[in-house]
């Protein structure tokens, strides 16, 4: 008998074709805030939804979020958080093939180069948000 994953893999994979990345760099010019997008990327990835456990572990002193999904991406390049001047990286796609296309930020990673391998967790932005970052850049 074969090796079975049967009950091993938490919740159905979902292939998204096309998830287009955006890197933000961030500044203060004129006591305003001025955003750029510095790199642009679109890839294939698989989609699942997050654990309870996890959610509850990344609400813990964080902004409240409703929808978490967690993204494999395995072509060597990674998904990044925010650092000093940049931005989580913001990624759009449609959560499922019949719904409308959103917008996401990474939240959490774990990105091992050298094995082909990123998994982040993503938080839908919510409309306010989309219409901050559409204001302060030309995306």
């Amino acid at each position: 008998m074969g090796l079975n994953m049967r009950g091993h893999v938490s919740g159905p994979f979902i292939t998204h074709k096309g998830v287009v990345l955006n890197r933000y760099s961030s500044a203060i010019v004129d006591f305003e805030p001025v955003l750029a997008i510095t790199y642009t990327d679109t890839f294939d990835a698989n989609v699942q939804p997050v654990g309870d456990v996890e959610i509850q572990f990344l609400q813990i002193g964080a902004e409240r979020i409703d929808d978490f999904r967690v993204i494999h991406r395995n072509d060597g390049l990674g998904i990044e958080l925010s650092t000093e001047g940049k931005l989580s990286d913001i990624l759009i796609f449609a959560e499922t093939p019949d719904k409308p296309v959103t917008w996401w930020k990474a939240v959490n990673r774990d990105f091992r180069p050298w094995h082909n391998f990123c998994r982040a967790v993503v938080a839908k932005l919510d409309p306010a948000e989309i219409a901050s970052l559409e204001a302060h850049t030309d995306a």
